[in-house]
């Protein structure tokens, strides 16, 4: 393979696929979010390069690991890639999860996170992103969901302060790959690669 970083969709407790991937895969990763819970973040700390493979957490991660070497934390830029990520997502079955188990009542950066992720891409105005969700707009686009979220909100500033290249996200488990007003938006279905 002759690329030096992948993405990888959403995990959800699939370790054993997830380490095929990157068994198979000689380069960085960065899975999009939705790894898993207490088991497979643990697993992942224990049994992967953490230096190399890192998860942007999701709705359905466990946040206690938040700050663990495998995560890219609330927001982070990685010059090397000239990549912003960001974290988080709404859970809209979390009516049917357990806290502190499997729903975190974090699982959605604040408001002054969600400002300083905004202020670090208008700074660094990265040529990709990869973030859980996507921007308000992209979702009724690709989607036609119109429920609002910090999240999804905070996203479209982002979108309209900075049109990034390419735009990798997963969280609704299909596979997409549009441009909008000039940025490649690219949704990865469970476990789906994409070669950056």
């Amino acid at each position: 393979m002759n690329t030096d970083l992948i993405a990888i969709g959403d995990v959800h407790c699939k370790i054993n696929a997830y380490h095929d991937i990157i068994k198979n895969n000689d380069c960085d990763s960065i899975q999009v979010g939705d790894f898993g819970f207490d088991i497979e973040h643990k697993w992942h700390l224990d049994n992967v390069d953490n230096s190399k493979h890192k998860v942007n957490f999701g709705n359905h991660d466990d946040y206690n690991f938040l700050n663990k070497p495998h995560s890219l934390g609330n927001f982070s830029y990685i010059d090397k890639y000239n990549l912003l990520s960001v974290r988080g997502a709404f859970s809209v079955d979390k009516y049917k999860r357990i806290e502190g188990i499997d729903w975190f009542s974090n699982e959605e950066l604040d408001y002054n996170e969600m400002n300083l992720a905004i202020d670090l891409c208008e700074l660094k105005k990265p040529k990709i992103i990869v973030s859980h969700d996507c921007p308000l707009e992209v979702r009724k686009h690709l989607f036609d969901i119109h429920e609002k979220s910090i999240t999804s909100n905070g996203l479209q500033a982002m979108f309209e302060i900075h049109q990034p290249d390419i735009w990798i996200f997963g969280h609704f488990h299909r596979n997409k790959n549009e441009v909008i007003n000039g940025t490649q938006f690219i949704c990865l279905a469970e476990l789906e690669i994409f070669k950056i």
